[in-house]
């Protein structure tokens, strides 16, 4: 079993029987990730658009984030979703009553498969914040999903657009957002995300059940608070759209 430096071992979950029986599987970090950036995406949008985000600062640290994977020497990683949930009132920028959600860009430490590999983004409309303690977010009011395909990167912003853009309540909505990982252990695709402990202003959030995290759970309540996602979230902030009557003489 991989464990982080200086993290306790009495976390880290039994492991549990990989498929295909040629592996074991545990939470743990990448002792041999990438020391350099390829290069990062500057976060700068048109006028009128708003980014709200809980990161204190957007630099992915290597070694810090941890995912459920086969250990050493590949890592590749079986299911993982990442989480975090932001409560649309709590944002002071958001003056208007609507929020359009755009894209959503997040860290990646460390992307290495054969070509591309998958990952999916789905925003939930949740009931309530914290998110925590459900096999989805509370209310799994799923508003949104959107595939992608990553290229091998290391150390970067991934801005990720949504096809269906949903629209949220300022006053009243809570937008959990979740970054899900396929199980990559039978194509030999690796997937660290993006994270560092610069600080954090909500909880970033872990569901992995094939190492025994069957519910969306807060990373600091398993032992890693030092691991804080690092994820923004753009869109329009907007009066509602309302229908127009024109007489026509």
């Amino acid at each position: 079993m991989t464990t982080r430096s200086g993290v306790s071992t009495w976390f880290v979950l039994a492991l549990l029987a990989a498929a295909g029986g040629a592996h074991a599987q545990s939470l743990s970090n990448n002792p041999n990730g990438p020391k350099k950036p390829s290069g990062q995406v500057p976060l700068i949008g048109p006028k009128g658009v708003q980014t709200i985000t809980q990161s204190n600062s957007t630099t992915i640290i290597p070694g810090v984030a941890i995912s459920c994977n086969i250990g050493s020497p590949t890592f590749n990683h079986t299911d993982n979703s990442y989480y975090r949930g932001f409560t649309l009132s709590a944002f002071p920028a958001l003056t208007e009553p609507q929020f359009l959600v755009q894209q959503v860009t997040i860290g990646v430490e460390q992307a290495t498969a054969i070509g591309t590999q998958p990952i999916t983004v789905r925003l939930w409309n949740a009931t309530a914040n914290p998110i925590s303690g459900a096999a989805n977010p509370p209310g799994n009011n799923q508003v949104s999903s959107d595939g992608f395909n990553v290229s091998n990167q290391a150390l970067t912003l991934l801005p990720l657009t949504m096809a269906a853009p949903p629209v949220l309540l300022v006053a009243s909505d809570v937008l959990a957002v979740e970054v899900f990982t396929p199980d990559g252990t039978v194509g030999g695709n690796t997937f660290f995300i993006g994270t560092n402990s610069a600080g954090q202003t909500g909880p970033s959030y872990i569901k992995a059940a094939p190492c025994g995290v069957a519910t969306v759970t807060d990373l600091a309540a398993i032992g890693f608070p030092a691991m804080h996602i690092v994820m923004q979230v753009t869109g329009n902030n907007q009066l509602p759209v309302e229908l127009q009557s024109i007489s026509i003489e």
